[in-house]
């Protein structure tokens, strides 16, 4: 029918408002097959309201994405790239949402400087769905020990910038120097301070491309991640993760 016709057409142009992806099938599905934003489709009417219009209005919601959806809030263009600061307070959920992001990776090098192996270890495997991805993160108790083991890891993680003491300076010139000729991305965790603010100076701010305030969620068993900096792309979201693969999350 005419109708028919019709809504088939209108339903060609809903496209998600996030990354402006148009679903191939007619009724949309419940979260975006390329960004992973649950339920956030534009749908064309009347007034024209554009992608950008709709994104203004949402700026005070929460996203919820999916369970694999970390890697393309951390890394916009697709591919590990630039280094990165994440901060938070205690229990904020920063060190399993690094684990999450290497068990997404080939290959994580995580650098714990609070955690000796046996808790490291406990904390990635709630954080690891299987042991295959569980086995993509390899624990380091140190950089210098990172850098003997000639490991080239996709991403390596520093969790936390605080407990280097006067060395991060140096160490952070060392890291960003490898992680550009290896084509891989350092991810510095930090604590915050009484007033919130993340630890590690304006050096090392300023020397990152994308930097991400972590909270916990108002649902057990998921996080808040505010971006605070984003070099590589104009969307900054805040976005509601689940911290482990078990936890369902509903709006």
């Amino acid at each position: 029918t005419n109708d028919g016709e019709s809504l088939t057409r209108a339903r060609a142009r809903v496209q998600c408002a996030i990354c402006r992806h148009v679903p191939k099938t007619i009724e949309p599905p419940d979260y975006c097959p390329r960004c992973g934003a649950e339920r956030l489709w534009l749908f064309p009417d009347k007034s024209g309201i554009t992608a950008a219009e709709m994104l203004k209005k949402q700026d005070s919601s929460t996203i919820v994405f999916r369970q694999s959806s970390l890697f393309e809030l951390v890394f916009p263009r697709g591919v590990p790239s630039g280094p990165q600061l994440w901060f938070g307070g205690p229990g904020s959920g920063k060190s399993r949402l690094s684990m999450r992001l290497g068990c997404e990776l080939g290959h994580c090098a995580y650098i714990s400087l609070e955690m000796g192996h046996s808790v490291w270890l406990e904390m990635a495997q709630q954080s690891c769905p299987t042991e295959r991805e569980l086995n993509n993160i390899c624990y380091f108790s140190d950089v210098d020990e990172f850098f003997a083991s000639n490991s080239t890891p996709e991403c390596v993680v520093v969790d936390s910038v605080q407990y280097l003491g006067r060395r991060y300076k140096s160490i952070a010139r060392r890291l960003h120097s490898w992680a550009s000729s290896h084509s891989s991305t350092i991810v510095w965790i930090s604590q915050v301070n009484a007033k919130g603010q993340r630890r590690g100076g304006p050096s090392l701010a300023h020397a990152v491309d994308i930097e991400l305030e972590i909270s916990p969620g108002d649902i057990p068993g998921t996080a808040f991640v505010i971006t605070r900096k984003n070099r590589l792309s104009l969307y900054s979201p805040r976005v509601l993760l689940r911290l482990a693969p078990a936890i369902s999350v509903a709006k």
